[in-house]
């Protein structure tokens, strides 16, 4: 029962990292365009870390369910966006980390979630770039002043 738990949690959570990152950039103050409340690692690797089966089932649980993304196309660019959290969990050396050291484990992971952060944030000032870039070119060419609003 808790295995079906944990699976069906990683895939909301995975779903639900797929969201379009410009569309948080355009209503950055309006809570309900951003994610909700995130819970700490800290918080629920403690839980797993208390019980090894309980972490290992977590490993190969969402192993099973990057494979499963992995194998949909149509979300690639979401786990670009994942990229060194994915590497995180597929690695061998880690998995044996977690039974050696749990809490390392989970630093490690923590780890690569905030570079994946990092370059998501890196991608989204490329993308503002880009938009500001454009609307100059508009504002070159046709002589008008274009809103914030058109992207490119």
């Amino acid at each position: 029962m808790i295995k079906i738990f944990i699976f069906a949690t990683l895939i909301h959570v995975a779903i639900a990292s797929g969201r379009d990152m410009r569309s948080m950039r355009k209503f950055p103050s309006n809570p309900m365009m951003r994610r909700g409340p995130t819970v700490a690692v800290e918080d629920w690797s403690s839980t797993l870390c208390d019980n090894g089966t309980l972490a290992a089932a977590f490993l190969s649980e969402t192993q099973k369910m990057i494979t499963s993304l992995e194998a949909n196309p149509a979300y690639n660019n979401v786990l670009q966006d994942h990229a060194q959290t994915i590497a995180c969990l597929k690695s061998a050396t880690n998995a044996n980390i977690l039974s050696s050291n749990c809490s390392e484990y989970f630093q490690l992971f923590q780890n690569a979630q905030n570079l994946d952060q990092i370059a998501q944030q890196q991608q989204l000032a490329y993308e503002n770039n880009i938009d500001n870039l454009f609307r100059k070119v508009l504002n070159a060419v046709a002589g008008v002043r274009v809103s914030a609003n058109v992207n490119f």
